[in-house]
């Protein structure tokens, strides 16, 4: 308890594509139900991972959205995760959203 550990190697659970890449902008359209998808998988075949989702805050004022929906984790090896939100006008703006991923071997 209280140990922090870090997964190194070709082992780690890591995202794949469709998933945006680090610091990539998606944009929203206001109004119409928009979805990305996150995916991630390791090499080791016995990993079971999890996607971790954070919440998506509106900057510069830290301000958690309403409305989006996941989707709940589908796999463990792969593992996918589908975020989906609709948008008002009123939410117009600039949003971060923090994922993290963890497995059983790791």
């Amino acid at each position: 308890s209280g140990m922090l550990t870090a997964c190194t190697g070709d082992l780690f659970p890591t995202f794949i594509s469709p998933t945006p890449t680090d610091g990539t902008v998606v944009n929203f359209l206001a109004g119409r139900s928009n979805n990305i998808t996150f995916l991630a998988s390791s090499l080791a075949a016995n990993a079971n991972i999890s996607i971790l989702t954070g919440n998506i805050v509106k900057k510069p004022v830290a301000v958690k959205i309403q409305g989006a929906v996941w989707s709940g984790q589908v796999g463990i090896n792969p593992a996918s995760q589908v975020l989906t939100w609709t948008p008002l006008f009123s939410d117009t703006g600039y949003y971060v959203l923090s994922l993290s991923l963890r497995d059983n071997i790791s």
